[in-house]
């Protein structure tokens, strides 16, 4: 709707939404349907983990993994950050 003293555009009412026909010979997204968790795994490329430790360097929840330094490092990393600006 047209603002009719300023001549701005106030707002725009949708009346219909409706998809527009796909190339279905593409791998184009296709908002209307969801994927499955596999499907979305192979369009990405994600690959499973063989190493889980690769992922922190411990399994979580083991004696001293780490995870504690971690996030005290992260804090002190972020005031020093806040602190530099």
């Amino acid at each position: 709707m047209i603002n009719p003293a300023t001549g701005t555009l106030r707002y725009v009412r949708t009346h219909s939404i409706e998809p527009l026909e796909l190339d279905t010979e593409s791998d184009a997204y296709d908002f209307w349907t969801s994927r499955t968790i596999d499907e979305l795994a192979r369009q990405q490329r994600v690959q499973p983990v063989d190493n889980m430790e690769s992922l922190y360097g411990t399994w979580p929840g083991a004696t001293d993994d780490g995870f504690e330094q971690f996030v005290e490092d992260l804090r002190k990393w972020g005031d020093a950050e806040e602190h530099s600006l």
